[in-house]
């Protein structure tokens, strides 16, 4: 079973004794400085975070589900820099790391050699499948009964007047097609705060594997508060 960690955009599955987060996008802070957009560095809040998490579930494994790094094509040095010295810290709190590939992740595993980086199509660890959702999955992975992936940046945009506010969101969904023991799909919205989102609720994804797999209309919507939003369809503005 997977649970979502109250507040934060974690995904913690039990029997595994593992975390999984997506959607990193370290380094996107060097490009919000060149705009002159002042922001901290976020590697530090994101392992305290983590270092919580763990406590709280005893987790030994966590799974990155990709879009590690931002800048695309080839980091800078600095961004390079900081990728590594994050692993090196996350790997003082956890026993095993898991990485896959996503859009942003080129050269991911010249960066991160001393790491089990797997490809685009990702990897299964028992009934689970780990990818980022941006790429066809591995074929083993529909022998998985659940998948969880990210690259969404799920959010939906709630409106009271002329009043709104963007809240990320965990979906819930099920396969359109019937195809090995694949019964649940779930799609974590980014841990990172700065990488933006893609509002469920006013544009689907385009993607191929959530126009032709997943439903995503009759998906639920989660807040990371644990309410349920109901499905996707009746949250369209």
């Amino acid at each position: 079973m997977v649970f979502i960690l109250k507040n934060r955009p974690i995904a913690f599955v039990k029997e595994l004794g593992l975390l999984a987060i997506t959607d990193l996008h370290l380094g996107i802070e060097f490009e919000l400085r060149k705009k002159g957009i002042n922001v901290s560095l976020q590697s530090e809040k994101f392992l305290r975070i983590l270092e919580e998490a763990k406590q709280e579930t005893n987790a030994k494994r966590i799974v990155v589900l990709g879009d590690v790094k931002h800048k695309v094509p080839v980091a800078s040095a600095k961004e390079i820099e900081y990728v590594r010295n994050f692993f090196e810290s996350l790997s003082k709190v956890f026993e095993e790391i898991f990485v896959c590939k996503g859009n942003h992740d080129d050269m991911l595993e010249e960066i991160l050699q001393d790491y089990k980086v797997y490809g685009t199509r990702g990897f299964k660890i028992k009934d689970y499948g780990f990818f980022h959702g941006h790429a066809w999955p591995f074929s083993k992975l529909w022998n998985c009964k659940t998948w969880i992936i990210g690259h969404l940046q799920a959010a939906i945009e709630i409106r009271k007047g002329n009043f709104k506010k963007i809240e990320k969101v965990v979906m819930k969904a099920r396969p359109k097609i019937e195809k090995g023991k694949l019964q649940e799909i779930i799609i974590l919205p980014a841990f990172s705060d700065l990488a933006g989102s893609l509002l469920l609720n006013k544009e689907l994804p385009s993607d191929f594997l959530f126009e032709k797999v997943i439903d995503m209309s009759n998906s639920e919507a989660y807040l990371l508060d644990g309410s349920c939003l109901g499905k996707l369809s009746n949250l369209s503005i």
